[in-house]
């Protein structure tokens, strides 16, 4: 490993550490929110605000040209450029708060749901709050000094967090979710200003030069966003707000720890990528290494949730929400397949390769939304859960071929990192449904259940991971871990 590569991994290693603790604090506060709302309020509610919150997602990701990528990338960034780009977002934001304020009866059609109309009209102010934020904060994670961006999310988490539990426990209403959404975005937009000195202001100078790179990541976020979310605005519009509630709720718990998990360790090697994509030998190295802590720490997750589904939700969410427990389960197991997939979108961008990513994608969609469709007529939720696996281990195949192509690195290497934590997860997944299931006749509440369970998953990997230690040290997954913790101290 050469000596820039070491010093990229360990500011990687820096900000993915700034990252993972910025988001498990968010999160955190965001699942002790789903837990206190999940008993409080009805999966109809969760429903209403899912339906506002896809089509709101929707329209901003029409909107959305990446500027913040583009600033990544940029060798040189000026004021002008921050300005540039600060406008265009501002204008993009403006234009989408109008549309959704005069779209909102087109919204309320769709889903068959009047109530949406006064949703979406009172929710239309949040894309141009959203774009209104700091644009200095870019440059924060342009130099991988993400400790400014974790204060930032925890402290907005916070404000929403206590605005959120506290309006629910009064309103009893779908409302108080959505005040929550805006203390969020209210609180990071007076905290950017405060927390970092850059001051924008309006300019166009740039924006063609901005626009003319934005506009595959546009498309590729838009095929994107449709892959991820066709199941919902299928839901959505065959199915009940109640029903929709239930894959929402699935969906956000499934995949609250990969996505967790995996944002901050994507977001923090992103500029690694990007200043490493004129050594193609280099950057196949940095991209297997991080692929390989990705799986590593993804696997396990996804299959215990899968495994402990059921008593998660009895548990954690209350009786009300059982019916989600199977639909849960198959949910974090396509939280795994689509994480790797993740990793390699990542680096498509930083080679700036947006077209591929946004072709492999926007092909795979048109085949993907007629299987939902059928796979929901036959078999509901879960069909629709079969068919999101399927379409993601497609997506990652075809992704992963691509880039061994252009870094060329084997295919083999990519079977290499994902074996081990892969079969030790499988084995995982079925010593807790054997063991758990026999001693769930001795245990009891299910709370010790759930924990047993948890324990004997959390042993089972690690012994297996040992294992590999103790025949061959210096390959060990082990082994990688403790690169990363050296790496640490020298900084």
């Amino acid at each position: 490993m050469s000596s820039g590569e070491h010093q990229l991994g360990r500011k990687v290693a820096v900000g993915t550490i700034w990252s993972i603790a910025g988001r498990f604090i968010v999160k955190s506060l965001g699942f002790i929110s789903i837990l206190i709302l999940a008993r409080i309020l009805a999966p109809d509610d969760f429903g209403v605000i899912a339906a506002t919150m896809i089509m709101v997602g929707l329209l901003e990701i029409l909107f959305n040209f990446s500027f913040d990528i583009n600033i990544i990338q940029k060798k040189e960034v000026t004021s002008t450029t921050l300005n540039s780009a600060w406008t265009c977002k501002l204008l993009s934001g403006l234009a989408l708060t109008l549309l959704l304020f005069f779209g909102s009866h087109a919204i309320a059609l769709y889903f068959a749901d009047p109530r949406l109309v006064q949703v979406v009209q009172a929710i239309a102010l949040l894309p141009l709050l959203k774009s209104a934020k700091n644009i200095g904060f870019v440059l924060y994670r342009k130099e991988l000094d993400l400790k400014s961006e974790f204060k930032l999310d925890a402290y907005a988490k916070a404000v929403s967090f206590v605005v959120t539990v506290s309006l629910a426990l009064w309103m009893q209403s779908y409302w108080a979710l959505l005040l929550g959404i805006y203390s969020n975005v209210l609180a990071k937009l007076v905290l950017s200003f405060w927390m970092h000195p850059y001051r924008p202001w309006f300019c166009l100078r740039e924006a063609r030069e901005l626009f003319s790179f934005s506009k595959w990541l546009l498309l590729r976020n838009v095929t994107v966003y449709f892959n991820t979310n066709a199941p919902a605005l299928m839901i959505g519009r065959l199915s009940t707000p109640e029903q929709l509630g239930f894959y929402s709720i699935s969906y956000e718990v499934s995949n609250l720890p990969t996505t967790e998990l995996l944002y901050p360790l994507s977001r923090a090697a992103y500029p690694g990528y990007v200043k490493l994509n004129e050594k193609p030998a280099e950057l196949s190295r940095f991209f297997l290494r991080m692929s390989r802590l990705i799986v590593l720490v993804v696997a396990p997750v996804s299959f215990g949730l899968a495994a402990v589904s059921e008593q998660l939700v009895a548990v954690l969410l209350g009786s009300q929400w059982m019916s989600a427990a199977p639909l849960l389960g198959l949910l974090a197991i396509y939280g795994f397949v689509r994480a790797g997939s993740q990793n390699v979108e990542s680096i498509f961008v930083a080679l700036g390769r947006p077209r591929l990513c946004f072709f492999i994608m926007f092909v795979l969609t048109l085949g993907y939304i007629p299987c939902l469709y059928l796979a929901f007529q036959f078999a509901g939720l879960q069909g629709i859960a079969y068919v999101m696996i399927a379409n993601a281990i497609v997506y990652s195949v075809v992704s992963y071929s691509f880039l061994a192509h252009l870094l060329q690195f084997k295919l083999t290497s990519v079977l290499h990192v994902y074996a081990l934590p892969l079969g030790a997860a499988i084995l995982m997944f079925f010593g807790v449904r054997v063991l758990g299931d026999y001693t769930a006749a001795f245990v009891e509440p299910l709370w010790l259940l759930l924990l047993l369970k948890v324990m004997i998953g959390a042993f089972i990997y690690l012994a297996i991971l040992l294992l590999q230690h103790v025949v061959a040290p210096a390959g060990s997954l082990f082994s990688e871990a403790w690169s990363l913790v050296r790496q640490l101290k020298k900084r």
